[in-house]
């Protein structure tokens, strides 16, 4: 190997090594990141999502055998959702662990923070209106109340 090809060899590496060195700063030193989870919703409130069963469960799926037919909730409690973003280094630890209560989840952003936006369920109107809702998912609506009791939840 020649000499200039000892040199090239030697600043690609440099500089795959400072690369590398860089991003693990940034995500595991800095932890600068957005943080993309789920927090408790209540739909009688708020526009929520709910996993689809019928969209995310084919058939002998393993995954899906907590599937309710009925309802269409995959997950065993069924709960609703929406979806937080905000900067790592912001979380608490609740969100970080997956285990906010619903007050807690309402507390997690502070009003006039622009680095931390909720979402909240837009079904599929037409071509115009897309909405937000994501393969697998669907808007839950709010449960039904018959003679003062909760019936079912769609």
């Amino acid at each position: 190997m020649d000499r200039n090809s000892k040199y090239f060899l030697s600043f690609v590496g440099l500089v795959i090594v400072l690369l590398v060195g860089y991003k693990f700063k940034q995500f595991i030193i800095d932890k600068d990141f957005t943080l993309v989870a789920n927090i408790p919703c209540d739909p009688a409130t708020e526009s929520c999502f709910r996993q689809d069963c019928e969209t995310t469960c084919a058939e002998g799926d393993i995954e899906c055998t907590e599937c309710d037919t009925e309802s269409g909730i995959v997950n065993a409690d069924g709960s609703p959702y929406k979806k937080i973003e905000l900067p790592y280094a912001k979380a608490p630890n609740c969100l970080i662990e997956e285990n906010c209560t619903p007050d807690e989840a309402s507390q997690i952003c502070v009003a006039g923070d622009e680095t931390c936006i909720i979402t909240t369920c837009e079904p599929y109107v037409d071509e115009a209106n897309p909405g937000n809702v994501e393969d697998g998912e669907v808007c839950a609506e709010a449960p039904k109340m018959e003679d003062g009791v909760i019936t079912t939840i769609p």
